[in-house]
């Protein structure tokens, strides 16, 4: 296993969110391509991925980063009702996978869908709109060497063991970015991804405890056994620590132990 940085820790610019990543000692990094943060807009790369890809690059470059993975919103990709949406969804997904490709990154996650819009449809329709979106995704990544990939998420339709089996029941070619804490903030044990480890091709990290998302690396139910589990499943891709802002900036400290636990982890299993 290898560690990157979430950028998902820094709120500010995009070349903020760069530096502050370099200054942490970093040398792999996960890109936000979600509104909220305003570093790279989906709308916007749809428009000229390949530019922007450029631009990005650029930056990276000058800074000896590595981008390995996306992190992405994408528009209500549970709810297929309103075709203008699906437009708007279908672009941006092309967007998202030319300018990943362009930029060398070979795999994308993204969030599957607030729980609120869904609560008074049909839990099928929801699924079945849901694998429509990912099977998208799939396709489309596909033609452009990029697995792009729903990530199961808190207060979704995809934060509980059980909708998770459904999933791949349905969809058994279905592939996960794993986040042991959405699940763990939503009741569930970090330990229901040992079921789903062969379908994981990224994975984001930080610590968690029932309903509350981010705490501090040490103070939830997270840890470095995890971390270990996940690596004697065979899992060899990056491990992204994935903290997010506080009213403070960020959670310095506990960016730097848990990429420290990954390595010592990684470092030990190669011996």
């Amino acid at each position: 296993m290898k560690v990157s940085c979430s950028l998902s820790a820094f709120k500010g610019t995009f070349t903020n969110a760069l530096d502050q990543a370099k200054r942490l000692g970093f040398e792999y990094i996960d890109l936000i391509c979600i509104p909220g943060w305003n570093h790279i807009m989906p709308d916007k790369v749809a428009d000229d991925p390949i530019k922007i890809a450029d631009e990005v690059s650029a930056q990276l470059t000058e800074r000896g980063l590595t981008a390995v993975a996306l992190n992405c919103g994408i528009d209500n990709p549970h709810d297929r009702n309103d075709q203008n949406i699906n437009k708007k969804r279908s672009r941006e997904i092309k967007g998202l996978a030319t300018f990943a490709e362009h930029l060398g990154v070979n795999v994308a996650s993204f969030f599957p869908g607030p729980k609120w819009q869904s609560l008074e449809r049909d839990p099928q329709e929801v699924l079945e709109h849901s694998i429509a979106t990912f099977c998208e995704c799939l396709n489309i990544g596909t033609a452009h060497g990029v697995k792009i990939i729903p990530e199961p998420h808190w207060n979704t339709q995809l934060e509980t063991l059980q909708q998770l089996r459904d999933l791949c029941d349905a969809m058994p070619e279905v592939e996960f970015a794993c986040d042991p804490s959405h699940l763990v903030c939503a009741g569930e044990s970090a330990s229901v991804w040992q079921e789903f480890y062969p379908r994981v091709v990224h994975a984001h990290l930080r610590d968690a405890q029932a309903e509350k998302l981010c705490v501090a690396w040490g103070q939830g139910h997270i840890n470095r056994s995890w971390i270990q589990e996940l690596a004697d499943s065979g899992y060899n891709g990056y491990v992204a620590v994935e903290y997010l802002p506080n009213d403070d900036g960020f959670d310095e400290e506990s960016i730097r132990k848990c990429a420290s636990d990954i390595r010592d982890v990684t470092a030990h299993a190669l011996q």
